[in-house]
């Protein structure tokens, strides 16, 4: 199965193998986050979510790795119970997600994006920088890609966050924890631009139709002409008769295309990232940039 494209996150490391889903195309009007009582290294497994019934679209580690398991666009099995371990409908007990009656008292599984937090079994942790920074950048992303799908992702603005708690008040009542930093999320979300629409044209002397034989470095502010607090971007590149994989500023796996066209969000580290591979390389441009 193809891990590109669609609904596919480009900067976190795929986990394959999770056969409890749906599949299918779905709205998606928001997140429920979650703790996890337990490790990534669980989380991280896929037998242990195809033993339990459940899954989650991404799991999030204290220091900040970031996993997808399933496309934002199928149904993970996370939120769906009530109090009384029936599925969320309009009789379930005490549900407290306020745009319930908007989406029709329907199975919240159905349109939230599901978030795992490690937590090592630590009730009400307080959330590391590093694990807030990547639910961030995953929030972020998923913004964007439902734009490209003509949907909000944030459609009822702060009650777009949605925890567990709010669909399980028994059961869930910790998840994902009193500490759940959910106003700073949703003001970062909102307050800071979303991506700003660019279509720059690269360096036509240098990036159009150059060979790669390996690593090379480029400075992507130079050639952009992007703005000097620029956090991330999205590449638009075609390669033909090989391979490129994009790095991000801090050497990390951003993307690849391979013999064809893609897009790749990268993080550049004072305006540098590193691309690797063989075959002739077309920078086309940018799409846009995120500040």
């Amino acid at each position: 199965m193809s891990r590109q494209g669609r609904g596919w996150c480009p900067f976190a490391d795929q986990i394959e193998g999770i056969t409890s889903f749906d599949s299918g195309f779905v709205d998606r009007v928001g997140w429920c986050d979650h703790t996890a009582s337990g490790y990534y290294s669980t989380l991280t497994s896929p037998d242990f979510w195809n033993n339990e019934g459940l899954s989650v679209h991404f799991a999030i580690a204290l220091d900040g790795r970031i996993a997808q398991l399933l496309n934002i666009f199928d149904t993970a099995y996370s939120q769906g119970l009530d109090a009384n371990g029936n599925d969320v409908n309009q009789s379930s007990p005490n549900v407290t997600y306020k745009p319930f009656a908007a989406m029709n008292y329907g199975n919240p599984n159905g349109y939230l994006i599901s978030t795992e937090h490690e937590d090592r079994q630590v009730t009400n942790l307080v959330w590391p920088e590093a694990m807030y920074q990547a639910d961030l950048r995953v929030k972020r992303w998923c913004v964007e890609e439902c734009k490209t799908q003509n949907l909000n992702a944030l459609r009822f603005n702060i009650d777009s966050l949605a925890g567990h708690y709010m669909f399980d008040p028994v059961n869930r009542a910790y998840c994902p924890g009193n500490n759940w930093p959910r106003e700073r999320l949703y003001n970062d979300l909102v307050g800071e631009p979303l991506m700003i629409r660019k279509n720059g044209v690269a360096n036509p002397t240098f990036w159009h139709g150059r060979t790669l034989g390996g690593r090379q470095t480029m400075n992507a502010a130079f050639d952009f002409n992007l703005p000097p607090n620029t956090k991330a971007f999205r590449l638009e590149v075609l390669m033909t008769n090989g391979n490129l994989t994009v790095y991000d500023g801090a050497g990390n796996y951003a993307g690849q295309t391979r013999s064809g066209y893609g897009m790749i969000d990268v993080y550049p580290k004072d305006g540098w990232i590193t691309l690797d591979g063989t075959g002739v390389i077309n920078i086309l441009g940018i799409v846009g940039y995120w500040i």
